[in-house]
């Protein structure tokens, strides 16, 4: 009787076992389908915003950013024409931000882990709250961790008519 109780906890065990590795490698799976998918797409994970100055979190979506200020451009860019996949900024009411203030993390786990790799902002440098990102953007400054970035402003052509490719890769 006893050889019985054995071989049906052995099966038990077994079984068990057979769960939690199917249960990690769909999890595993998952998660690597999700970066293929978005993979050196930064998207807007998370919004929040006080009046009209927007917090955001950005997620790059790769493992190396080659050219930072490159890519705060083009957040900025997407964030002007509302172009990320996960959250919308205006929600197609017209109203944008009129201060922007951006945290960016590589990747999902880095933002759990609190790794942020640097912060982007885009403000004017005397406040006016009727000014916004896209209708006043010749007013407002691009931040990169503090330190001004001068590029060709104002950010004005569309992501799609220039050339705003960003080296980031896995």
């Amino acid at each position: 009787m006893d050889w019985k109780r054995e071989k049906s906890q052995l099966l038990q065990g077994v079984l068990i076992v057979g769960i939690v590795v199917l249960v990690w490698f769909l999890g595993y799976r998952a998660v690597c389908c999700s970066i293929e998918v978005n993979k050196g797409e930064p998207d807007l994970v998370y919004s929040m915003s006080v009046n009209n100055d927007y917090h955001l979190v950005v997620v790059a979506n790769c493992a190396v950013i080659e050219d930072k200020a490159k890519f705060a451009q083009k957040v900025v860019r997407m964030c002007q024409e509302d172009a990320f996949k996960t959250i919308k900024l205006s929600a197609g009411t017209g109203n944008y931000p009129s201060r922007l203030d951006i945290a960016v993390y590589l990747t999902g786990q880095d933002r759990e882990n609190g790794r942020q790799v640097c912060r982007i902002q885009y403000e004017t440098k005397e406040y006016q709250e009727y000014w916004d990102i896209v209708r006043d953007s010749e007013r407002f400054h691009l931040y990169l961790d503090g330190e001004e970035i001068r590029c060709n402003w104002p950010l004005t052509n569309s992501l799609n008519e220039d050339n705003m490719s960003v080296e980031c890769y896995w």
